[in-house]
Formats: C-alpha cells, sequence, structure tokens
C-alpha cells in the first residue's frame, strides 16, 4: 500500500536506475516522467477512474489512457505477463496485490502459472497471513 515514503523511493530508484544512462543536465526530465509513470503503475483502477470524474486535472484523461492502454491493468493474467517481460535476465519479480477477500485459489495459481510459463521458472503466491506481522 501506500506509504509517505513511496514517492521519494521511487524518486531515489529511479534516479539510480536512469543515472547512467542520461547526462546531468537531462536527468531530472526524465527521473520525473518515469517516476509518475511508476507511480501510476501503483494505483488501482478505481483511483484512476475517480480521478478523471473528480478533478479538472488537464492530465487525467492522458493518465487514464496511459493506465489501459500502455500500462496493463485490464486483467491480472495481463499485468502479470508485463511484469515477466520487463525484465531481461534472471530476476525474482515482487507483485502485491491487495484485496479484502480471497483473490486467487490454487485452481487461479496453476492458470496464471501456465499462462507465464514460458518467461517463469515459478510462480508463488503468498498470503500476508503466512507471514508473522501485525498486519495480518
Amino acid at each position: 500500500g501506500y506509504h509517505s515514503n513511496t514517492c521519494a523511493s521511487v524518486v531515489l530508484q529511479t534516479t539510480e536506475r536512469l543515472k547512467p544512462v542520461y547526462p546531468a543536465s537531462d536527468l531530472m526530465s526524465y527521473v520525473k516522467k518515469e517516476a509518475q509513470l511508476a507511480l501510476l503503475n501503483c494505483a488501482t483502477p478505481d483511483a484512476v477512474i475517480r480521478l478523471c470524474y473528480s478533478s479538472n486535472l488537464f492530465m487525467a484523461d492522458s493518465l487514464a489512457k496511459i493506465y489501459f492502454k500502455q500500462q496493463q491493468h485490464m486483467s491480472f493474467v495481463d499485468f502479470l505477463r508485463a511484469c515477466v517481460h520487463a525484465g531481461s535476465g534472471c530476476q525474482t519479480v515482487f507483485t502485491e496485490v491487495t484485496t479484502f477477500s480471497r483473490l486467487l485459489t490454487s485452481a487461479d495459481a496453476a492458470c496464471l502459472e501456465r499462462e507465464v510459463q514460458d518467461k517463469a521458472q515459478r510462480l508463488q503466491i503468498l498470503f500476508l497471513q503466512q507471514f508473522d506481522t501485525e498486519y495480518s
């Protein structure tokens, strides 16, 4: 979920990732754009739709188009494929999905694993209750 350090963390990670790629004079504009896209990618579909109807933000429609067309949020399978295809080489992808109900069954997990089998070695679903946290 969102935390007060989220924006700062995203900007820092984006800066570190882009620093070797862009000259210092151009870095800030690329970091701003990439960080905005990363934060948008974390939004819920409901939040993006509410943004379009609740404000006169001139970018709301543009952000919604990016969210639903360029980023993959139409289905969980599309989102998962995009996460797996985004990286190159050997890597681990952690994706958090927050819901008030049980989102996936073991049959759903098997279906998802088949969907990404060519790009992912092993799909593992963990539930918050499996961890000893105060939020479980």
